[in-house]
């Protein structure tokens, strides 16, 4: 999967959820991403060593993910203040580890 086609699927999921509450949408999230890991670790299955593979990389994620929320949480109230969610999207998910496209239209200076 491109880089686009994987930012193009992050905007669908939003636009999927954005009409609920903030904790249903993470909700349902954290229901997506719990049930999509679990299959990951039935798939390691098939390799020899493949589980304890599979949870310590699943353990990262989730580890890289609760040392941004502890540590952006000024960042994202002022991002959100000043409605640059895209932005702000943009920097969560390179903090991650993952670099969304440039979406931005060249000058035409």
């Amino acid at each position: 999967m491109s880089e686009q086609q994987r930012w193009m699927l992050v905007e669908q999921i939003h636009r999927a959820i954005w009409d609920l509450p903030a904790e249903e949408q993470l909700l349902v999230l954290d229901f997506a991403w719990l049930f999509v890991a679990s299959l990951a670790r039935k798939d390691a299955l098939t390799v020899p060593g493949g589980v304890p593979e599979e949870q310590a990389r699943q353990i990262g994620q989730l580890q890289a993910m609760s040392d941004l929320v502890a540590a952006d949480v000024p960042k994202l109230e002022m991002g959100r203040s000043e409605g640059e969610l895209d932005g702000l999207r943009g920097d969560l998910l390179q903090q991650l580890g993952w670099q969304p496209p440039d979406t931005t239209a060249p000058d035409d200076e």
